[in-house]
């Protein structure tokens, strides 16, 4: 799935929803956090469940545990109907959106590795 702007923007809204958000993160891009992390951190930046919108913006409403976010025209969307990002899709999302590469497999040297001569 390809996001427009403003659905990144929705999505930016919803994972940052606590001072310091940007910092952690930021700190999972340097560390290539595995998904159950960013799992874990979806956790805590959207709790319980929240939204927000505004003028030119798109709604965009999120669930914890496990993570869902619903984005769109509407104020009213969580949990009544299909949300837009869930599961892989979403940590696909969350991965693309801060630049958190994908942890390469145990055993396996990524690809910036170097070979000590």
């Amino acid at each position: 799935m390809r996001l427009t702007d403003k659905q990144r923007h929705a999505l930016r809204r919803a994972c940052c929803c606590y001072a310091g958000s940007s910092e952690r993160w930021a700190a999972l891009a340097a560390s290539d956090a595995s998904d159950a992390q960013i799992i874990e951190l979806m956790n805590y930046e959207m709790g319980l469940g929240g939204g927000s919108g505004g003028p030119d913006w798109l709604w965009a409403y999120s669930l914890g545990n496990p993570p869902r976010v619903w984005i769109g025209d509407s104020a009213i969307m969580g949990g009544h109907s299909k949300p837009l990002l869930a599961g892989v899709e979403l940590i696909h999302q969350v991965r693309l959106l801060f630049g958190i590469h994908q942890p390469a497999p145990e055993g396996q040297l990524s690809l910036f590795d170097q070979l000590a001569p």
